[in-house]
């Protein structure tokens, strides 16, 4: 799980911070991602790309209490429960304007493993993705 730096009261006076969570790739598929984002930036100044690791955003960012950040110790248990599977990429794609990334294909695993990870969130921290239902994965 990634955080942003990003805090802010929100109405109730809580300290929120805005996290996402996301697969983190082998360091040596991160190393030649980066170099590919090292590149854009000097190339097309596309320095947004720098400010997370490579990654697969499988759930978007949403604000959180961070009082209430140990409520995601069990993620951590979720995920050693789940069956290691490979990625394929093919090619690349945006969210314009600011997002440039590689394209992962779909795959039977990947769905599954993300279908989980919602039960798992809506079911133990009621996190649920609005747009899971219109997008799919």
């Amino acid at each position: 799980m990634t955080s942003q730096s990003r805090k802010q009261n929100n109405k109730s006076g809580q300290r929120t911070s805005l996290f996402f969570m996301a697969l983190l790739p082998p360091q040596s598929l991160q190393d030649q991602i980066t170099e590919i984002k090292l590149e854009l930036k000097e190339n097309f100044g596309c320095k947004q790309a720098l400010k997370s690791p490579p990654h697969i955003t499988v759930f978007p960012p949403f604000k959180w209490d961070v009082s209430q950040v140990d409520a995601f110790d069990g993620l951590a248990e979720f995920c050693q429960g789940q069956q290691t599977f490979d990625i394929s990429l093919d090619g690349f794609g945006s969210f314009p304007p600011r997002v440039i990334y590689v394209h992962p294909i779909k795959s039977e695993p990947l769905v599954q493993f993300h279908h989980s990870l919602q039960d798992y969130l809506s079911q133990t921290l009621e996190l649920v993705d609005p747009m899971v239902a219109k997008r799919g994965f």
